[in-house]
C-alpha cells in the first residue's frame, strides 16, 4: 500500500442487462465507448492524478484484456451482483492489507461504468474529498444538473430540503473500519441512489436536511460523515442503459484520432512457437499469456490487429519476416522512406531485429507482444493482449528511452557475457525452435557442470582499475528474464547503463545469485558489484561469449556504450 496516497478501488461487478446483453460482455465495465471499454475511461482520469497511489479493481479475470489493466496493482475476483463485490473487497481488506498505514489517506471508491468523470473533474472530486477532512465522504447532485447537463432524468432520486438528489457513484473512506457495521448501506451508496430511499427511511432522514443526515451518519459510523452536494451531474451519472451510452457517445469526443500518417507491423509468424510453459511457472517468472495464444495463428492475429488500428485510425501495412535479420532490413528501409509508425509484433528478438533497423531516426516503435518472455513489454508495462496493445499504439504517447550499443549492435533492455551467453548460443542452435523458452533452463543445466567460468575482465569508463568477475551483465531496464530483476534501480530514461558483475563461480553462489534476482535484492549480495557507467568495455577472454537482448552476438572483446534518447516509444 502506497504511503501518503490514496488508494483506488473499482468496483465491477457482473452484471445482466439490456445494455450488457446488447454489447455481448458479462458486465458493464467492458462495454465500449468510441471503442475503449468504460474500465479503461475511468483508470485513465484517475491514475493521472498524482495523489492516487495504488489501483484495485474487484471484478472478474475478463477485466485483464483491458488495456487499463496494466496500471492496476491488484485484481481481486468479484461476485455476480453488486453486494457480492462489495463484500470480496471488503473481505480483502480486512485479510490481506490491514493493518493500514497511518500515513495513508484513505480510499476512493467508484463504479467501473462511470466513464462520464474526466480527468479534470477526477482531480477536482479529491480535492475536495480531501478538503474535507472527513471519515466518509459522498456526493449528491440535484435533478436540475441532469437537465442542464441532457443527461437521463429517468432514475431514483431522494428527497432531501424538498428536492431531488441522485447519489454519486464516487465515494471516499478514511479507514474501513468505519463501514464494519455499514455493509449494507455502503452497497446502496455506490450503486447511485437505486436503493438509497430505503436506507432514508428506516434512519427516519428522508426529507431531511443535509445537517441532520450528516449529524445522524457520523453518530452511525463514530466518526465523520460528509455529503457534498456537486452540480457536476457526471459525478451520478454511470453508464447503466443504452441511452446511457449513446448521450455519452456524443458529450464525449473520440480518443483515437489519426496521429500517423504511415505505418507497418513487422511481424515474425513462428515467435513464441515451441513447448509452452505451464501457467503455474508462467505466474512464478511473472510471464503474462494472453489467452489461447498456444494456439493462435500468427497472421490471422495480425490481420485482427491490422482491421483493429484501422478501426481506430491507425492504417499500417502487414510485412511478416522470413529469414533472420529480415525485420531489420525493413525497419531500416520504412526508416528511410519516412515511416513514422514501425510495430514490432513479436518476442524480444524481433524487437530487437526491429530497433537495430530504426534506432536514432525519427519513427516510433509500437509493440505487441508476441514472444514468451517479453522483457521489453514488462520494462514499459506494455499490455499483451492484442486489442490492448493497438489501443496503446493508437493513443500515440510517445517516451524517448535510451539504448545500448554493443559493438554495432543496439539493444533495449540488457547485454551479457559469461554463462548466460553461452547457454544463448547453444538454445539458438536449434533447441530453442522445438522447446521454446523452456530450451534455456535445460540447457543452463546440462553445461553447467562442463562449462569452464573463466574470469571475465571488464573496463568501466575512465576507470583506473579494471573489475573481475566470473559473469557480467549490462542492464538498460531492471530485468533479466519475466521479472526477475537484476538492476534494481536501472532507468530507461536516464543515460547510463548498470553493470552487474558476478565475481564467484559455482553451484552455491548460483542459486544465491538467482535467489537475489527472484527476491530483487542483488544489489545487498556481498559478492556482487554494480556500477552505473556510459561505456564498458569487456576485454578478449578464452572464447567468452556475448548476447544482447537474449541473443548470440559474439565473443569478447567488445565495447559497450549507452545510445542516450536513442528510441522512441509508444506506450
Amino acid at each position: 500500500m502506497a504511503t501518503g496516497k490514496l488508494t483506488l478501488i473499482i468496483l465491477a461487478d457482473s452484471d445482466r442487462s439490456e445494455l450488457t446483453v446488447h454489447a455481448g460482455e458479462k458486465m458493464r465495465a467492458l462495454i465500449p465507448l468510441h471503442g475503449k471499454p468504460l474500465i479503461d475511461w475511468v483508470i485513465d482520469s484517475f491514475r493521472s492524478d498524482p495523489r492516487i497511489g495504488e489501483i484495485i479493481v474487484v471484478g472478474d479475470e475478463e477485466l485483464d484484456r483491458c488495456a487499463s489493466m496494466r496500471h492496476v496493482s491488484q485484481r481481486v475476483p468479484g461476485g455476480n451482483g453488486f453486494m457480492q463485490s462489495v463484500l470480496a473487497m471488503i473481505s480483502l481488506f480486512r485479510e490481506m492489507i490491514q493493518p493500514e498505514s497511518p500515513d495513508h489517506q484513505g480510499y476512493i471508491v467508484v463504479s467501473a461504468d462511470s466513464a462520464l468523470i474526466s480527468p479534470e473533474l477526477a482531480q477536482q472530486t479529491i480535492t475536495e474529498i480531501l478538503e474535507t477532512n472527513s471519515d466518509f465522504h459522498f456526493y449528491c447532485v440535484e435533478k436540475k444538473s441532469f437537465v442542464k447537463k441532457k443527461l437521463r432524468i429517468d432514475r431514483s432520486w431522494s428527497t432531501i430540503e424538498q428536492k431531488h438528489y441522485a447519489v454519486g457513484s464516487v465515494i471516499y473512506l478514511r479507514r474501513f473500519s468505519y463501514i464494519s457495521s455499514l455493509f449494507e448501506l455502503f452497497g446502496e451508496l455506490i450503486t447511485g441512489g437505486k436503493l438509497f430511499p430505503s436506507v432514508l427511511k428506516p434512519l427516519g432522514l428522508e426529507s431531511k436536511s443535509f445537517q441532520e443526515i450528516t449529524q445522524k451518519m457520523s453518530s452511525r459510523i463514530n466518526g465523520t460523515f460528509h455529503i457534498t452536494h456537486s452540480e457536476h451531474a457526471e459525478l451520478a451519472s454511470p453508464i447503466e442503459s443504452l441511452e446511457d451510452l449513446t448521450r455519452a457517445e456524443k458529450q464525449i469526443p473520440s480518443p483515437w484520432k489519426k496521429r500517423f500518417t504511415r505505418g507497418a507491423i513487422i511481424f515474425n509468424p513462428h515467435s513464441g512457437s515451441g513447448f509452452q510453459l505451464s501457467p503455474i511457472l508462467l505466474h512464478i517468472m511473472g510471464i503474462k499469456k494472453r489467452r489461447g495464444s498456444e494456439w493462435e495463428n500468427r497472421s490471422e492475429l495480425m490481420e485482427h490487429a491490422q482491421r483493429y488500428l484501422n478501426e481506430l485510425g491507425v492504417e499500417v501495412e502487414l510485412c511478416p519476416t522470413t529469414h533472420a535479420g529480415h525485420a531489420t532490413e525493413m525497419a531500416r528501409t520504412f526508416a528511410q522512406k519516412g515511416y513514422d509508425l514501425i510495430i514490432a509484433a513479436g518476442g524480444d528478438g524481433t524487437i530487437n531485429e526491429v530497433i537495430n533497423g530504426m534506432a536514432e531516426s525519427s519513427a516510433a516503435l509500437g509493440v505487441i507482444p508476441m514472444g514468451t518472455a517479453n522483457v521489453f513489454a514488462l520494462e514499459l508495462n506494455l499490455p499483451v493482449e492484442i486489442n490492448a496493445a493497438c489501443q496503446v499504439i493508437a493513443s500515440g504517447d510517445k517516451v524517448n528511452i535510451d539504448l545500448g550499443k554493443a559493438g554495432d549492435r543496439y539493444f533495449s533492455c540488457m547485454a551479457g557475457t559469461g554463462f548466460d551467453a553461452h547457454v544463448i548460443r547453444k538454445a539458438d542452435s536449434g533447441f530453442k525452435k522445438i522447446l521454446g523458452i523452456l530450451s534455456y533452463p535445460l540447457v543452463a543445466t546440462a553445461e553447467f557442470i562442463t562449462y569452464p567460468f573463466r574470469k571475465i575482465t571488464v573496463k568501466i569508463d575512465d576507470q583506473p582499475i579494471p573489475r573481475k568477475g566470473y559473469w557480467v551483465v549490462v542492464n538498460n531496464g531492471k530485468y533479466y528474464g519475466g521479472k526477475l530483476s537484476l538492476a534494481t534501480f536501472a532507468d530507461m530514461n536516464d543515460g547510463y547503463l548498470d553493470v552487474t558483475i558476478f565475481k564467484y563461480r559455482g553451484i552455491f553462489p548460483a542459486l544465491i545469485y538467482i535467489l537475489g534476482m527472484w527476491h530483487n535484492r542483488v544489489d545487498k549480495l556481498m559478492s556482487v558489484e554494480q556500477f552505473q557507467c556510459k561505456r564498458i568495455l569487456i576485454e578478449k577472454g578464452h572464447g567468452v561469449a556475448v548476447h544482447v537482448d537474449a541473443e548470440y552476438l559474439c565473443q569478447a572483446p567488445i565495447e559497450i556504450t549507452v545510445v542516450p534518447n536513442g528510441l522512441t516509444v509508444i506506450r
